[in-house]
């Protein structure tokens, strides 16, 4: 053995012990210039590389190659089985070079690998050297317990495997408290930005594997010496974050501070052009709508881990003209903690509504732009209700077997143009549920105002929570107000008209149906009695089906004042039955009465003021 042989291994250490240890780590972190995989290609023997990078010279690829072999091992028996057992050095056609035999001759293969050893121990580099580095960098970040508790391979370098990732990630001063489970998205999240993230394009928020988070602690271990593989890092950050729940939203609500200048209480009129017409109760009424919104987003956003979600049942308008500022407005007020925590929704509902939902995770402040396109006569009404009334939202995600539920932490904004549409309520049971809060003919919202102030607004909010403001109208003339305001746009069915006169008409059979014994009665029962005009009414007609105009008959009934309720029959099976209530029952009768012809008239106009009443 020479000496530079002796002195390689006693001074830079013998490294991995054969051959093929070797290739393997070759194969694996081969890189050269920028060139991914130029080491392996050159131990293929790949003929372009060969003649493009060395000019066909056999004599310097295999001293390169040999070079990078004692990067890995300073054995001469394993550089030499490596080199042996290469394409390389076994030649083949498509080489330029001279002297293409020269590695069967002992003497250049033991002058070849004793270069390569001089040269190594000159630079003193080595692998192992590398590792033990990133080994430093790493436990000095770390509890000595937890230093002590990380796996290594057998020349004492620290692994890239999950275990360890898991413990770099929770307990490395770098990459404490960096992750979290955020209980209200259900998702992971970087729920603190990190101190050396400065130009890496961090920032607090739901994280995602392919994202630039993930990107940045990749490259943050290559500079520590650790080359962890992506979907090793993806996993170790999903299991600590699992152990760590927090709720990221609330977190930053609370850390607003309230300044004690009362804003809230007047929001509607000091922000947003209110209507010139309004009195004075639709102004306060106008303010509380916006208050009470305010509070009931900060409720669910601080709903308590264990919680099974909170009630906001209700929905704010703002209707007002085209460019009055309205969408802006609401994305000001939705993206106070953030823009992820905000979306513009423009899916209609439509089936079960799981598209719809699946949408909404994650989101606090949801828009929906020009209300006229989600609320339509062919909107499920019910599908509508429960999406404003739900706690939690149940549906399967996406590519998953089973079903999966999530606490409601949506709260919804509309925004409507009165002047290109005539109405959007076709559901009486929304005056409750829906707010509207119109806006002055050529008004603009005050947006600058608007921002500057948005966060004390929500700090008041916050504050009003913590004290037991409602989200809820709790008093019955402001109630009775704000459903007034949203009557407005409610758009009248002359159906309900003219099945009103004849459900109040003594001499009909309708009228008798609903007052005799106590009161209950169903869809086929009410069809039954109207008889010959089953084929004359046009809103019901055959291509709808018998089922599409009981839906249509069910509809009327809710809407004036009927009951309804899924009751037991005699013989044990369940139907819907529809009432009207005992004190509306018992009123004078012979109320509202409309002409069939006049009828027809006001429903081929739609226009419902034209039919006239007569009592």
């Amino acid at each position: 053995m020479s000496d530079v042989v002796r002195r390689a291994a006693a001074e830079l250490g013998e490294g991995m012990t054969d051959a093929e240890e070797v290739r393997r780590a070759i194969r694996q972190n081969s890189y050269h210039n920028g060139v991914q995989g130029f080491y392996t290609a050159l131990m293929d023997g790949d003929a372009e590389l060969i003649n493009k990078a060395f000019g066909g010279d056999f004599s310097t690829a295999d001293y390169a190659l040999a070079r990078e072999a004692t990067y890995y091992t300073r054995r001469y028996e394993a550089v030499l089985n490596l080199m042996l057992n290469s394409r390389l050095t076994k030649r083949g056609e498509g080489y330029k070079g001279d002297n293409p035999d020269k590695w069967n001759r002992e003497d250049y293969r033991r002058l070849t690998i004793e270069k390569a050893l001089s040269s190594r121990l000159e630079s003193g580099q080595t692998y192992q050297n590398k590792q033990a580095g990133a080994g430093g960098a790493i436990i000095e970040g770390l509890p000595e317990d937890a230093a002590e508790s990380l796996s290594r391979n057998r020349n004492g370098a620290i692994t890239a495997g999950i275990s360890n990732l898991k413990i770099i990630l929770s307990k490395h001063r770098d990459y404490k408290g960096m992750f979290g489970w955020d209980d209200l998205t259900d998702c992971p999240a970087v729920i603190n930005t990190p101190s050396w993230s400065n130009g890496r394009g961090i920032k607090a928020g739901a994280w995602s594997k392919t994202g630039t988070v993930t990107e940045a602690i990749k490259a943050r271990f290559a500079d520590m010496g650790l080359n962890a593989g992506m979907e090793n890092i993806c996993t170790a950050i999903t299991e600590v974050c699992r152990v760590n729940p927090t709720n990221i939203l609330r977190e930053k609500l609370q850390s607003l501070k309230w300044d004690g200048i009362p804003r809230l209480e007047k929001m509607a009129e000091r922000y947003f052009p209110l209507d010139k017409d309004y009195t004075d109760t639709e102004r306060e009424c106008a303010n509380q709508m916006m208050a009470k919104m305010l509070v009931g987003a900060v409720r669910r956003a601080c709903m308590p881990f264990e919680s099974d979600g909170v009630k906001h049942d209700s929905m704010i308008v703002i209707a007002g003209d085209s460019g009055a500022g309205k969408s802006v407005a609401v994305s000001i007020i939705g993206s106070v903690c953030g823009a992820d925590y905000f979306t513009t929704v423009r899916n209609v509902i439509r089936d079960d509504g799981r598209d719809f939902l699946i949408g909404l995770q994650g989101r606090w402040i949801a828009e929906l732009p020009e209300l006229a396109g989600f609320l339509n006569e062919r909107t499920d009404t019910e599908m509508l209700k429960a999406v404003l009334t739900e706690k939690t939202d149940t549906y399967r995600e996406l590519y998953q077997g089973r079903t999966s539920r999530f606490k409601r932490l949506t709260t919804f904004w509309g925004t409507y143009n009165p002047k290109a549409n005539s109405g959007v309520i076709y559901d009486k049971t929304l005056f409750r549920r829906m707010w509207f809060v119109d806006l002055a003919q050529d008004g603009r919202v005050d947006l600058d105002s608007l921002k500057q102030d948005i966060e004390q607004l929500w700090a008041e909010a916050v504050v009003l929570e913590q004290k037991g403001y409602t989200n809820y109208f709790d008093d019955e003339e402001m109630e009775k107000t704000a459903k007034g305001m949203t009557a407005r746009y409610y758009v009248e069915n002359p159906l309900e008209d003219y099945l009103e006169g004849l459900l109040n008409n003594p001499a009909e059979g309708l009228y008798e149906l609903v007052r005799k014994g106590d009161g209950w009665f169903t869809l086929q029962q009410f069809w039954e009695k109207l008889g010959d005009r089953q084929d004359r009414i046009p809103n019901l007609t055959n291509k709808r089906g018998y089922r599409g105009n009981m839906r249509i008959i069910a509809e009327v009934l809710l809407n004036l004042g009927y009951k309804q309720e899924r009751r037991r029959t005699a013989n044990n099976t369940s139907k819907t039955y529809f009432k009207k209530p005992l004190e509306e029952r018992r009123k004078i009768p012979g109320g509202l009465r409309v002409p069939y012809e006049e009828y027809v008239k006001a429903y081929d106009n739609r226009v419902a003021t034209s039919i006239p009443t007569h009592r």
